[in-house]
């Protein structure tokens, strides 16, 4: 990484290879309820801003009121220790 970025908390970083995991299995983005269910979040609400945060810091990305939107950047792939393709 050539800026410095900041590392996701351990709960982030659970968050985020759960989106990943679940990307790999069904071939397509999870709800925020799954997320939650992945997670073993009890409340909507919490998976919601963990993704959030996880948006702030440039490691997914989603449309606004679209489903199954959610997608990993590039960043967030080189911080799950993935290759992308800009690497």
């Amino acid at each position: 990484m050539s800026e410095q970025v900041s590392r996701p908390t351990d709960a982030a970083l659970a968050t985020l290879r759960a989106v990943a995991d679940f990307i790999d299995e069904f071939g397509y983005s999870p709800s925020v309820q799954e997320v939650g269910w992945n997670r073993s979040v009890k409340s909507r609400s919490t998976a919601h801003d963990q993704l959030v945060r996880l948006r702030h810091d440039g490691f997914v990305t989603w449309f606004e009121k679209m489903p199954r939107t959610l997608r990993i950047t590039d960043l967030g792939r080189e911080i799950l220790g993935e290759r992308t393709d800009a690497a």
